[in-house]
């Protein structure tokens, strides 16, 4: 908004520096000029981003570019939708950000840039459930000096966690890992490595490995020598 108009005595500029209050006696013409300058030309301050500080005042305009600026019936304004940092269709509720009705909410970083967590902990739960912050599903935490990860935290999960092939979860997918969180075969399906004996890998000692022209039998690394399992003889 423009700055209010005034009509003064004598002054053109302020002539006052520091408050006097009270001055204890009758103001002259140059004090009260100077105090209706000083009114019209008080500002407040804004920091940008590059955190430079900025005075504003009556007349400065601030624009949100890219910016959806509301307001309500009592004059409250919303500034919304702000471009290079606009929330688009998300609501924030205090540290909650959450997606429109059943969308999807994505993060994506720009060229080679990364989406980083820095935290302690990363958990995934059941929506709507009261043991959220539990981690139901997942927990990824660093907790005293170690990394840990927990899946099926509470034991209320069920199902199955899997670890897919190049075949992803296409009909008779292979899956090298699958752990069973539920009964009655509940515990870990492990595929080893198939190799020809012929073609054995670098070994290094407890490696497990199926030895594939023997019917994939399972062999064993002892430090020097690929061996059965079954009869411990040499490959």
């Amino acid at each position: 908004m423009p700055k209010a108009k005034l009509t003064t005595r004598s002054e053109t500029t302020s002539s006052t520096t520091s408050d006097t209050i009270p001055k204890g006696t009758g103001l002259s013409t140059a004090e009260l000029d100077s105090n209706f300058l000083n009114l019209r030309d008080q500002a407040w301050r804004i920091r940008a981003d590059d955190s430079t500080l900025h005075d504003v005042t009556a007349d400065t305009q601030v624009t949100f570019s890219g910016g959806t600026i509301t307001a309500d019936a009592e004059g409250n304004i919303t500034v919304s939708d702000l471009a290079g940092g606009g929330i688009g269709d998300l609501t924030v509720t205090g540290s909650t950000i959450s997606s429109p009705s059943d969308g999807n909410l994505t993060l994506t970083s720009s060229g080679t840039g990364a989406v980083e967590i820095h935290d302690a902990h990363l958990i995934v739960s059941q929506p709507g459930s009261i043991n959220a912050g539990q981690g139901e599903i997942a927990r990824f935490q660093f907790n005293s000096g170690e990394n840990q990860i927990d899946f099926n935290h509470n034991g209320n999960g069920g199902g199955t966690f899997n670890i897919y092939g190049p075949d992803g979860q296409a009909a008779g997918f292979e899956a090298p890992l699958q752990v069973k969180m539920s009964a009655p075969h509940m515990g870990c399906v492990i595929k080893l490595a198939g190799y020809n004996s012929g073609a054995l890998p670098t070994g290094h000692s407890g490696y497990l490995i199926a030895i594939e022209n023997n019917n994939y039998r399972p062999a064993y690394f002892d430090g020097s020598d690929w061996r059965y399992v079954h009869d411990n003889t040499t490959v």
